[in-house]
């Protein structure tokens, strides 16, 4: 699940027989052993401390397609992650170049952000505030840590390219006129070509 380059980078080495235990490791980790964590403990939560919410049909339909809208784009990240970079998004085996196309043009991060933000949905569906009130924030404070240690790491392999980078892309929040120009542009092509046609 991890973006780029990692804390654990120098650690390990590219070796191909080491490579695909360590992407197993990855995949069984971020994507099997640490959401069954998250929605078990957050059902506990919900049962132990009374903190489910009353059932809501617009609550559940508004969840439904923040859970679809984040699922999307996560798997857009991974997909930019791959097309861009020419590798997995595993921190262990980061890639040769800074992505910066795609979802990468709006969000340094956006694997992260979207991770995030599919659990948020998932607990605005099923009305589980253990999940909204404790173990998304507690998900969020894991991530931030890692963010900052990755953001370093980034800094001293790639310097001002990555710099520059940063400027540009932000980490969380996306620029408006950064999502609004590529929208612009479409319009503006569409609107020449009725024009013409």
């Amino acid at each position: 699940m991890m973006n780029s380059t990692g804390p654990f980078t120098n650690t390990l080495k590219r070796s191909k027989s080491g490579r695909p235990w360590i992407i197993a490791a990855y995949v069984v980790l971020f994507w099997l052993v640490l959401p069954v964590f998250i929605s078990r403990s957050a059902w506990f939560l919900d049962r132990r401390l009374s903190l489910a919410m009353p059932p809501s049909i617009a609550r559940a339909i508004i969840g439904g397609l923040l859970t679809a809208f984040a699922a999307w784009m996560l798997f857009r990240a991974i997909r930019d992650f791959r097309q861009f970079g020419a590798e997995l998004p595993v921190s262990a085996l980061p890639p040769n170049r800074i992505i910066q196309q795609g979802l990468y043009t709006y969000w340094r991060h956006p694997i992260y952000v979207f991770y995030a933000l599919l659990f948020a949905g998932l607990g605005l569906a099923f009305g589980s505030g253990g999940l909204l009130l404790v173990m998304l924030p507690l998900l969020i404070l894991g991530e931030v840590p890692y963010v900052l240690l990755e953001e370093r790491a980034l800094v001293r392999r790639f310097g001002k390219a990555y710099e520059d980078y940063r400027r540009r892309a932000p980490l969380i929040v996306p620029r408006l006129g950064t999502v609004l120009r590529p929208l612009t542009v479409q319009l503006g092509d569409s609107t020449c070509r009725a024009r013409s046609g």
